[in-house]
């Protein structure tokens, strides 16, 4: 039996959570054996993984993965937990030597293959299990991650088999960073689930905020500064000025949710700009929207494009790097810059034209797994 752990950071709403898991359905349906070990066991979308095994996360990994704010409440626990992240947070040797040891404790060397679904500590994580394949997934601009953090680049790719870039443009981004690591970068797009998707769209919502009396507006996300959403009211203002009958409604949750509350009020657009708060089927409400806008900064691969394609809702799109491969301007949706936004959204309200044939260019558009599956199951069998 071909068994793979794959490594989650949490069961949090994200392209993570729902790529890594369309990536399990896949595979076990070609009888792969999966397996998740979450760094944090807990998400608004951990019922959605209640068929997979979950392997329960070791005391010391929890220690290292956990926010500050859930760390041990009993005395003994708290001087733990900080002695172990310290150590691993300043000597390498001590983080290996802790990652050894979860290896053993997961039973580690029971896996085919071990992949590290993010990058960040998940990656981390993997790259110090003693496991002689291990494949790691990076999701974002790693060039652009790096320079809106401050980081420097992490050392430890150099542990893994394989790197799976999710986008041309984002392995090229990695590959910037790693020139040495080019052999081992793939780049494979996440995979899609279109009858899931399509199913799930068809299934009944209960929201009374939501109505569709005029054009409707949907963006889903997490409310983090990469997905500009604080830029929402003030675009919304602007529409509404130019005389157009819409409503805007945000799903999602995240650090940015009171400066968009404040941004709303400050531009009057109260009853046109409608958060929704986080939903575990935002299908239903992108198939029942008329547009799906997507204001970011930077995608490595803007996963939500193709499921509102997929869906048949045409989208808006600022003009980050990648989304050249999923939309292609005037044919499958509307790109630009933040400035042209909106315009583009209104001439997507008014030029019906337009409009009906981008919906008809997207109305046949089925993501199609085959190829991509087949790499992966390649990097997964690498030393058989």
């Amino acid at each position: 039996m071909r068994r793979i752990l794959f490594v989650l950071p949490s069961f949090r709403i994200g392209g993570t959570t729902v790529s890594t898991l369309n990536l399990i359905n896949l595979l076990k349906e070609r009888g792969w054996e999966c397996s998740v070990l979450p760094l944090q066991e807990k998400g608004e979308l951990f019922d959605l993984y209640t068929s997979i095994e979950k392997v329960p996360t070791p005391l010391l990994l929890s220690y290292i993965s956990a926010p500050s704010y859930k760390m041990p409440r009993t005395y003994v626990g708290k001087i733990a937990a900080a002695i172990v992240r310290f150590l691993t947070n300043h000597f390498e040797s001590c983080f290996r030597f802790i990652m050894s040891i979860v290896y053993h404790k997961i039973n580690g060397g029971d896996y085919s293959v071990i992949a590290a679904t993010q990058e960040l500590l998940a990656s981390k994580v993997v790259a110090y299990f003693p496991h002689p394949l291990k494949v790691a997934w990076v999701r974002c601009d790693y060039s652009s991650y790096l320079h809106r953090s401050g980081e420097t680049r992490d050392h430890f790719y150099s542990h893994f088999h394989s790197i799976v870039c999710v986008s041309n443009q984002g392995a090229q981004s990695f590959m910037s960073v790693f020139p040495d690591l080019k052999k081992k970068v793939f780049c494979i797009p996440n995979p899609q689930d279109s009858r899931y998707i399509k199913e799930r769209a068809d299934a009944e919502e209960h929201d009374v905020r939501f109505n569709q009396d005029c054009f409707t507006i949907v963006s889903v996300g997490r409310m983090d500064p990469v997905k500009r959403y604080v830029e929402i009211p003030y675009i919304a203002r602007l529409l509404l000025d130019k005389g157009i009958d819409f409503k805007w409604y945000i799903i999602g949750d995240g650090a940015e949710k009171q400066k968009i509350t404040e941004q709303i009020e400050k531009w009057g657009v109260t009853d046109n700009v409608i958060l929704l708060g986080v939903k575990t089927n935002p299908h239903y409400y992108i198939k029942k929207s008329d547009l799906y806008v997507c204001l970011s900064s930077t995608e490595s691969c803007p996963r939500v494009v193709n499921e509102a394609k997929i869906l048949g809702t045409p989208t808006v799109s600022t003009d980050f790097p990648s989304i050249y491969e999923f939309l292609e301007d005037k044919k499958t949706g509307w790109i630009g810059d933040l400035e042209s936004i909106p315009n583009l959204i209104e001439q997507a309200v008014n030029n019906k034209d337009l409009y009906q044939e981008i919906v008809h260019n997207i109305e046949s558009f089925e993501f199609d797994n085959t190829q991509l599956i087949l790499c992966i199951e390649q990097l997964f069998t690498a030393h058989e």
